[in-house]
């Protein structure tokens, strides 16, 4: 008598849509996909039927890799060892050894990745420095019982902290689509920046910048 059922099974994980031979899972007979499979073919109304996984999509081709051979190469950074060991865990594969699970370097992916990273890294280092130009604004409004004017310079008698609120002003000077970056960090202290203002200021054979933050209490 021939087998009518599907020679492969569709599996969607996580969004990605796998068809996956019928003899390879039938080779692991005690994993969860095996078993999920099996389900699904003793149910003569639902031989077609796609099996959804809630794992990570982008993983599961090297699930499939381990299930063919055994062994797996991963792209490094893309695709973390750990995470592809927590998969075949979850899918039931048992005594799986990470000397089975090698890593290999693809370099573009690999600068990619750097290049993320250190994006990633500016833009944290620079909300770091909006916050603390945002401390030094407010702290600032209480000396000045309620003036709503900052100034700031980099002049030689400019402390660390206002050369640095100054850098920070600079970066937001002319640019209205930044100032709003400063605004999150300014309503903690119930203040709004509405403008930055810049002044050439010279004297004694020296240039230097004055920046004056105009502020406004939020409602």
């Amino acid at each position: 008598m021939s087998d009518s059922r599907p020679k492969t099974v569709t599996f969607d994980v996580g969004g990605t849509v796998y068809k996956v031979s019928r003899s390879l899972l039938e080779q692991h007979p005690d994993t969860m996909l095996a078993r999920m499979v099996s389900e699904t073919w003793e149910n003569a109304m639902e031989p077609d039927k796609t099996l959804f996984l809630e794992r990570d999509g982008d993983r599961f081709r090297y699930v499939l890799d381990y299930m063919r051979d055994g062994k797996v190469f991963l792209p490094a950074p893309k695709i973390s060892k750990d995470a592809l060991l927590l998969d075949l865990d979850y899918y039931g594969f048992s005594n799986v050894s990470p000397r089975n699970i090698q890593v290999s370097f693809v370099f573009s992916e690999s600068v990619q990745y750097l290049k993320s990273f250190e994006k990633d890294c500016q833009e944290q280092l620079s909300e770091t420095k909006r916050i603390r130009f945002a401390h030094y604004c407010a702290s600032k409004y209480r000396d000045s019982l309620g003036g709503l004017s900052v100034t700031v310079n980099n002049s030689d008698s400019a402390d660390e902290e206002e050369l640095e609120a100054c850098a920070t002003a600079s970066k937001h000077y002319n640019y209205s689509s930044r100032v709003h970056k400063l605004n999150e960090p300014l309503s903690k202290y119930g203040l709004k920046c509405i403008h930055v203002n810049q002044r050439d200021l010279c004297g004694k054979g020296k240039y230097c910048v004055e920046y004056t933050v105009k502020l406004e209490e939020l409602a």
